[in-house]
């Protein structure tokens, strides 16, 4: 058998079978586009979502931490998990939740 070479490995790595079991050539990756006005339009969709009647309708805790008017804290929306994937920032959250036509956000 004869052992491929990549120029990029040392020669002691491509003879260790050991180590080639691991070895994955790169093969490129695509960054996602995490500019501010695309992680924005994200917020606002997960926390519409959290908002709308079909999550209503089934997520007990959010209804149980809802004021009388239907609000709650930015600070516990940014402490759920796929908040936290896109950002804890929380004023970027409220900016987020601004540009919506769904939600309302109350300034205190």
């Amino acid at each position: 058998d004869q052992i491929p070479t990549y120029p990029q490995l040392p020669d002691y790595i491509l003879q260790d079978p050991n180590v080639m079991q691991y070895f994955v050539p790169s093969i490129g990756f695509i960054f996602p586009d995490y500019s501010e006005d695309n992680v924005k339009e994200k917020i606002k969709k997960q926390v519409e979502y959290y908002f709308s009647e079909d999550n209503l309708a089934n997520d007990i805790f959010m209804r149980r931490k809802m004021s009388k008017e239907g609000y709650i804290p930015v600070s516990l929306i940014a402490s759920f998990n796929r908040m936290k994937q896109l950002t804890q920032d929380v004023k970027l959250i409220i900016d987020a939740c601004k540009t919506s036509d769904k939600l309302e956000v109350k300034e205190e």
